[in-house]
């Protein structure tokens, strides 16, 4: 069968971050597209879960911005939760490496190296990395998913801009 050049590079990607290291996953993963005939990015997210790390990167915007958007509750909730985190911490992850070497570990992808430099440099990303760095290691074993969704709700809580009423009360 025809395989479309999109999975041959967006899709393979998508399933080797969302597996986070392991082969048997990643098999699996690669096999249920192949059986289903499912090849398109939109597909594999929406099919069989895989989310690719430009949708985290999508996420992690809205964060940052304490912005409770659609797009960031929708990933939230659907696919594996636990693969979600490893890919927001993996991005984050970057963002931090990025801070400190001003290089990446994976290759320096133009694309990827503007957003981790942003993101290195947004006000509220030591507030962002040190949160999730506490929570993976608190999680280290098994990630619940409702502390996974009480977790991504502090972040945006924590990152939503004060309002101008905030602001005079606390004056």
């Amino acid at each position: 069968q025809d395989i479309p050049m999109e999975f041959k590079t967006e899709g393979l990607k998508a399933i080797a971050d969302s597996c986070d290291g392991s082969y048997r996953a990643a098999l699996q993963q690669l096999e249920q597209c192949i059986d289903s005939g499912l090849f398109d990015i939109s597909s594999l997210q929406k099919e069989i879960g895989i989310a690719s790390q430009q949708t985290f990167i999508n996420c992690l915007d809205d964060m940052l911005n304490g912005n409770p958007s659609e797009r960031l509750f929708n990933t939230l909730v659907e696919g594996d939760y636990n693969a979600n985190f490893n890919l927001m911490f993996k991005v984050i992850a970057e963002a931090e490496t990025y801070r400190i070497f001003k290089a990446l570990p994976y290759g320096d992808n133009e694309y990827f190296v503007k957003q981790a430099a942003a993101y290195a440099a947004h006000k509220n990303f030591m507030k962002v990395k040190d949160a999730f760095y506490k929570f993976a290691v608190e999680n280290k074993d098994y990630i619940k998913k409702n502390c996974y969704y009480m977790f991504v709700c502090s972040i945006i809580d924590m990152c939503k801009p004060e309002t101008t009423v905030r602001r005079r009360i606390e004056s």
